[in-house]
């Protein structure tokens, strides 16, 4: 297992969350279960702790059909032992891996984005803020 300290660049909220006083802290499920929770997306949760079998896998796989159909995601960023946290609009977020630079096509804004971070923050009970590009980096 290696090391990586990646890039990461979106658009949307930073929040001032340190590690274990996120709004999901309590829930084993972390951020993706939360916000399903929050959102009302159906919980087929296996009933067995065998967590590498195809019924959680599949599990997991709805979940995050459901949360991409949303287009809006929380960003961990600083480390993986110390987690921070944006909310982006997913189909900005670029990841430059280490050694893998990445291209910036375009880093126009389009007039929904503001909106849609809005309400999303509203439905899930996070704070809003002015949304804005953000360029962080995670380590790990």
């Amino acid at each position: 297992m290696g090391i990586s300290s990646d890039g990461i660049l979106f658009y949307g909220i930073m929040f001032d969350w340190e590690d274990g006083n996120e709004p999901w802290a309590d829930d084993e499920g972390g951020d993706e279960a939360w916000v399903c929770d929050k959102l009302g997306i159906s919980d087929k949760e296996p009933k067995h702790d065998d967590y590498k079998s195809q019924d959680w896998k599949d599990y997991w796989e709805y979940k995050r059909e459901r949360l991409a159909d949303i287009g809006i995601e929380f960003v961990l960023h600083c480390a993986y032992d110390y987690a921070m946290w944006g909310l982006a609009i997913s189909p900005t977020i670029l990841r430059a891996y280490r050694g893998y630079p990445k291209e910036i096509d375009s880093i126009d804004i389009a007039e929904e984005w503001n909106e849609k971070l809005r309400a999303f923050c509203e439905l899930v009970g996070v704070p809003y803020s002015e949304p804005k590009w953000w360029l962080c980096s995670v380590y790990g």
